[in-house]
């Protein structure tokens, strides 16, 4: 008997609208817009604010790391489990850069889902198609329970 994935639900409600119902505040804040929801499958678009600009009025590196981190939370989100899984490493490589306003694309990917470990896999595009940062992420189950 298949259970109903109330997470990935959550997050296809949302698909063409921005995700103002996420459990993460700082995921609120960055404000996403859905694009695509499958389990363990990601799509969300962002504009770049000017406060997540580095002194240069680029996208700042730790914003693009801190995106890849919440949005491979959320892949790991719409795979519907029980426990909260939490980021174990993060790795980010850097190519290009986005200025404000720019609207970057992100896309990520459970590369493999485990009982304990999630790894995923996470690329940011900007409006051009041009890949902006590539990262990918370990997540481990916790005893927390997962928000919905």
């Amino acid at each position: 008997m298949e259970t109903k994935n109330v997470s990935l639900e959550k997050l296809q409600k949302f698909i063409g609208h921005y995700y103002e119902d996420s459990p993460s505040a700082f995921g609120r804040w960055l404000n996403p817009f859905i694009k695509h929801a499958e389990h363990g499958r990601l799509e969300v678009q962002y504009t770049v604010r000017h406060e997540m600009t580095n002194p240069l009025g680029n996208l700042h590196g730790g914003v693009i790391a801190a995106i890849i981190d919440e949005v491979t939370g959320a892949a790991v989100f719409s795979t519907g489990q029980s426990n909260f899984f939490t980021t174990l490493n993060l790795q980010v490589d850097f190519f290009s850069p986005a200025p404000c306003d720019e609207t970057i694309t992100v896309k990520a990917e459970l590369v493999k889902e485990g009982r304990q470990f999630f790894n995923v896999e996470c690329k940011i595009y900007n409006s051009a198609g041009r890949l902006i940062a590539r990262g990918q992420s370990n997540l481990f189950r916790t005893e927390s329970p997962m928000p919905v």
